[in-house]
């Protein structure tokens, strides 16, 4: 089940974002070693049951403005409340050194997913799509 957030919304605002680029955007406030670190810790905070397996999916827009957001939040076998979502969206909302994705050498707004699998209540693996992270 996919869920829009409110993180990405502009009134009156349109936005041309790129679902898949030549060029991948780039994380580099974290390695990926740092950002698995940053994500275990959200999920510890989100509180699931030692039983509960899960998948979370993230779109998150990152937009050559400056500005990292989750666009929206898919979920399996979960529905997350309020505060969980804001964790999650916390998080990105911090990962603001971004080398922007390029297409035909124009830097452009673009795309990129993130999945979260949960396995007894603890963050098992990522797998990131269509962004990269600082080596």
């Amino acid at each position: 089940m996919w869920e829009e957030t409110k993180e990405c919304k502009s009134e009156g605002i349109c936005r041309e974002i790129f679902l898949k680029v030549g060029t991948d955007p780039i994380l580099f406030q974290v390695d990926f070693l740092h950002f698995t670190d940053l994500m275990t810790k959200v999920v510890i905070k989100m509180n699931f049951n030692s039983d509960q397996n899960e998948i979370i999916k993230l779109k998150i827009f990152f937009f050559i403005d400056g500005v990292t957001c989750i666009n929206e939040i898919g979920t399996k076998d979960i529905l997350l409340d309020y505060s969980q979502k804001e964790l999650i969206n916390l998080s990105m909302r911090s990962m603001t050194n971004v080398k922007y994705g390029k297409q035909r050498n124009n830097i452009v707004s673009t795309q990129g997913i993130l999945y979260l699998k949960i396995i007894h209540g603890k963050l098992k693996c990522i797998r990131n799509i269509n962004f990269g992270f600082m080596n």
